[in-house]
């Protein structure tokens, strides 16, 4: 789908101190994102050490402006960024699907359904 002319966003989450992961995954997604056409307009990144909860201050900024239309796609590395438990994850996918974001993996393929 090409979201030329809709708001975008990215998501990145990464260890603290690690800015090889955080530098990689930022790349990835603005090369995925020139290739498609879109530009990025909203920008969201955690520095978490071990994630247990979805309780991360830019996720939950991310969904709050997701929910009031600031942007109609999301890029996103992997999947486990969102989340490393696949319910919660799974959760996150199916909140902004019915929110109308499409959602874009760098190093991953999702099945339809689970990609809004």
């Amino acid at each position: 789908m090409n979201e030329i002319n809709k708001e975008a966003a990215m998501y990145i989450r990464f260890r603290p101190g690690n800015y090889k992961e955080l530098k990689s995954q930022l790349i990835g997604i603005t090369k995925l994102a020139m290739a498609e056409g879109t530009t990025i307009t909203q920008l969201y990144i955690d520095e978490v050490p071990v994630v247990q909860s979805i309780e991360r201050p830019e996720l939950q900024q991310l969904l709050q402006d997701a929910g009031a239309g600031k942007f109609q796609a999301l890029y996103v590395y992997t999947k486990d960024r969102l989340a490393r438990d696949d319910h919660q994850a799974n959760t996150i996918l199916t909140q902004l699907a019915s929110m109308s974001v499409h959602i874009h993996f760098v190093a991953e393929t999702l099945p339809p359904h689970s990609m809004g």
